[in-house]
């Protein structure tokens, strides 16, 4: 069948969305005694499978305009056979003739006429409810609510939110600063960007980036408990670690083909990355900091890198959001120009800049 378009619509009670649909599929009321004098007494299971009903329905309306099954099959890219087949089907589940049929013409029965002008209804209820549908999805329309942490607004969303507004006149955003995470579908915000570590294993992540971490300290700290030269020597230190729950974390550092594995004893941990920058600047220890927010405090001396030969993990920067199924399209729209604009590469770019 390629003339019908696709119903992908759940009906509860059909006739209370469509007036014209009243008694269609509706046991009470559907059935029709073969005078057609009568509309209650006899068992008419319409609603048993409602897309066949509603589909039959289209078929049987194409047929009553166009004069004829053949004329209608042409117009549905449909089978002669099958056409008249789905208007016999549909007429043994009404209980009812709804067509004369001759060698030269099919005509509409009386109460085939009244069916006809309440389908016509129907129909044209059911494209304009499809329409309504496809211009809320193809076409951006309404607001984005997303919710981000404060480096990431600071520093990289204005360009993409202007661009976003920009190719969709029909959005605007809410955008909601938090450092923790937050129950997306209890606060009905489509999109969450994210650094580090994600709580929630229900949601659907698209990895945007890898920032770089940097280990950094005050003069002041490493004047105190000095400066370590290995990462071993971190076992000491009282280390700051950007993180969501209290676990040790442990970092793989590399220096060409030497690896270790360090366990970091935390002095702090919190999700808020701006915290962290305010414990290191404070003396408190050694925080493992993205480049993007420790860059304007090396260069200005506040804060002093540390075992810069060696490389260590980066953090990975996402966007969340709670099902990939019938995904809006303003949130794919946006998901897929943060793609487009958030990459390590750009990230690392924009630490550059600020430098």
């Amino acid at each position: 069948m390629h003339g019908l378009p696709r119903l992908d619509f759940e009906f509860g009670d059909a006739s209370e969305a469509f007036p014209a649909l009243e008694g269609f599929g509706n046991d009470k009321v559907c059935g029709i005694s073969e005078d057609a004098s009568a509309t209650s007494g006899i068992n008419c299971p319409i609603g048993e499978n409602m897309m066949d009903d509603v589909n039959q329905l289209r078929v049987f309306v194409e047929v009553a305009r166009q004069g004829g099954f053949t004329p209608a099959a042409r117009v549905l890219d449909m089978p002669t056979s099958t056409v008249s087949r789905w208007v016999q089907e549909l007429e043994s589940r009404l209980g009812v003739r709804l067509l004369q049929r001759t060698t030269r013409r099919v005509q509409l029965t009386e109460i085939g006429e009244g069916y006809y002008q309440r389908g016509l209804l129907a129909v044209a209820s059911l494209d304009e409810a499809q329409a309504w549908v496809r211009s809320r999805t193809e076409v951006p329309q309404g607001t984005l609510r997303v919710t981000t942490f404060q480096l990431f607004a600071d520093t990289l969303l204005g360009p993409v939110l202007v661009s976003y507004l920009e190719q969709n006149a029909g959005m605007s955003v809410q955008v909601i600063i938090n450092e923790r995470d937050v129950d997306l579908v209890d606060e009905r915000i489509d999109l969450a960007i994210r650094m580090g570590s994600l709580s929630d294993s229900s949601l659907v992540v698209r990895k945007l980036a890898d920032i770089k971490g940097w280990m950094v300290a005050s003069p002041a700290y490493l004047a105190k408990h000095g400066t370590p030269t290995h990462p071993n020597e971190l076992a000491q230190h009282s280390n700051l670690i950007y993180r969501h729950d209290l676990e040790t974390i442990t970092l793989p550092f590399k220096r060409g083909k030497e690896q270790v594995d360090v366990s970091l004893p935390s002095r702090a941990v919190a999700n808020s990355i701006a915290l962290v920058r305010q414990l290191t600047l404070g003396g408190m220890g050694v925080g493992f900091l993205p480049p993007m927010l420790a860059h304007d405090d090396v260069a200005a001396g506040r804060l002093v890198r540390v075992l810069q030969q060696w490389n260590t993990m980066s953090l990975p920067m996402y966007a969340a959001y709670p099902s990939r199924r019938h995904l809006a399209q303003k949130v794919r729209a946006f998901v897929d120009l943060l793609a487009e604009r958030i990459t390590s590469e750009s990230v690392q770019g924009t630490q550059s800049r600020n430098g």
